[in-house]
């Protein structure tokens, strides 16, 4: 089975590149700042803005790492990122260099500077990021529109056309008199394959966009596709090896069938080599994986050439008309490049001596219903910018809860260098962003949908808050602290952390199930949501 998508792994290194780039300067740049100027109002006016750029820059890309953007895209923003900030790195150098200092002589201020200006690199960088893969989205799209109307023509040009010649030349002898059985069924065939080529077209000119992503039991689907082409093709010999999946859910739209009967068309009547009816062998088998299923269909005949391979492998079109190889193919991979899949032509496919043609297809979810926010794996950018809101409602809570009642909120900025209440509280804020991320990404595992309730999202919320009380706040924190000099408990478990972390847990769950349900229902369910969202 081929590698699949750009969906096959689930965290996207390029959004953790860019989150720690962003915390490792905001870090510095910090330290530089309290380091310069101690009071709290030269840190206002030189520091604010650092600290809030570095910080938002690393949720950016922790967003990014969980989001369901492909690799590429957020591959794409991370060298952006980084390429600003190596870029205004090296201008901010050359000065330096220009003015003859060297880097032992650079005093405070100029490192601020500095460091300020390879942060605003790298937040330029990512925001050209974000429009270069929106544009390389867009041309993908126009290519695909391209690529349906080119295929529409050919169908009309080749089957319709050649259809309508035939039937007129057949009516224009039954007009003259010249009445035979052959005309009737030549007219009649001809009538079928103009039907069917207007079949094709409606498919591909479905409007991809209203098209809705569902639920389909594979397993079905193909069973119902094969009796049709048994039924169709008597003489051809199509099985079934290791039968179907008991766990077949895939996400599909209702042109899945048309896909499948192409392709068992394809593999009967391109598989024979014989003149007369096909007797084409076509195995049909389905290879299961952790978060895919992927359909073989094997014939045993010549096989497919290297040139429709590899136009296969690269998406493409031929520039040409070549009806000899049909449309069914091409219309295939249009059908399922709408859904996510892929259709592949592998070579390395043991005891397969003719024709080899793969769909892959997503796993759907396992709670059934509606699979529209599995399309792609990862949380949606709506539902990450519910879960960020939530996320600075809960901090903002706990921190009132733990200010009232331990004063401790001003020791989270010792964490970034400045231990005051401006910096505690806007990295205290910034960790419950990071962490109510975390926990969207959580929450969208297959083996948690099931709990996407008020009930249940709030129960795993409060746990995830109470492993944050252990883990980050208990153990790493102190350590943290520790390494910079401030004598504190390893670990450091106290009661009124606990209560904080649950307040915290408790209401980052209720927001976040209240919230996404909420607009789930006003924009008419998980679908209309994300579909607005993506044409945003």
């Amino acid at each position: 089975m081929r590698q699949f998508g750009d969906g096959q792994r689930r965290l996207k290194l390029g959004g953790i590149a860019i989150a720690l780039f962003g915390f490792l300067v905001t870090r510095f740049a910090v330290a530089l700042v309290y380091e310069f100027d101690g009071s709290i109002t030269q840190f206002v006016a030189t520091g604010a803005i650092p600290l809030v750029l570095g910080l938002g820059l690393a949720i950016f890309g922790v967003a990014l790492a969980v989001s369901t953007y492909s690799r590429l895209t957020v591959r794409t923003i991370a060298l952006w990122c980084l390429l600003g900030a190596g870029g205004m790195g090296g201008v901010a150098a050359f000065s330096l260099y220009a003015t003859g200092e060297s880097p032992g002589e650079i005093g405070s201020g100029m490192e601020t500077m500095v460091t300020n200006v390879i942060l605003g690199g790298a937040v330029a960088g990512s925001l050209i990021g974000i429009q270069s893969a929106r544009n390389e989205r867009h041309r993908k799209r126009l290519a695909y529109a391209a690529d349906r109307a080119t295929v529409i023509t050919r169908i009309l040009r080749h089957d319709v056309l050649n259809a309508v010649t035939i039937v007129r030349g057949y009516a224009g002898l039954l007009r003259d008199g010249e009445s035979s059985a052959k005309s009737t069924d030549a007219i009649i065939a001809e009538s079928s394959r103009i039907e069917h080529a207007i079949e094709n077209v409606e498919y591909l000119t479905a409007d991809a966009d209203a098209e809705r992503r569902e639920t389909v039991e594979l397993g079905s689907v193909l069973e119902r596709e094969i009796e049709a082409a048994r039924a169709r093709y008597e003489s051809a010999t199509i099985r079934v090896k290791g039968g179907y999946p008991s766990e077949g859910r895939v996400v599909g739209t209702e042109r899945l069938a048309t896909v499948f009967g192409h392709l068992l068309e394809n593999a009967v009547e391109h598989g024979s080599t014989t003149p007369g009816p096909p007797e084409t062998t076509v195995d049909v088998s389905i290879v299961d994986g952790p978060e895919t299923l992927c359909v073989r269909i094997v014939d045993d005949g010549p096989g497919i050439g290297e040139e429709h391979r590899s136009r296969l492998q690269q998406r493409s079109l031929p520039t040409y008309d070549d009806p000899t190889a049909g449309f069914g193919l091409t219309i295939s991979r249009l059908l399922v490049d709408r859904i996510g899949g892929r259709i592949d032509a592998p070579t390395d496919v043991a005891d397969a001596d003719g024709a080899v043609i793969e769909v892959t297809l997503r796993r759907a979810n396992a709670s059934g219903g509606d699979q529209s926010t599995n399309l792609q794996y990862g949380v949606p950018g709506w539902e990450l910018g519910v879960a960020g809101g939530c996320a600075i409602i809960a901090g903002i809570t706990m921190g009132i809860f733990l200010e009232a009642l331990a004063g401790s909120v001003p020791i989270i900025g010792a964490l970034y260098g400045v231990q005051n209440a401006a910096v505690g509280w806007t990295t205290h804020l910034f960790h419950s962003v990071i962490f109510g991320v975390i926990f969207a990404a959580l929450l969208a595992q297959p083996t948690l949908e099931r709990y996407r309730n008020l009930t249940g999202t709030m129960g795993i919320a409060v746990a995830f808050g109470v492993f944050l009380w252990l883990v980050a706040a208990g153990v790493v924190m102190p350590v943290w602290l520790s390494l910079l000099g401030i004598e504190t408990a390893i670990p450091n478990l106290t009661a009124p952390s606990l209560v904080g972390h649950v307040i915290w847990g408790a209401m980052l769950g209720g927001c976040y199930a209240t919230a996404t349900d909420s607009l789930s229902r006003r924009l008419g369910g998980p679908g209309s949501v994300r579909s607005v969202a993506e044409r945003v």
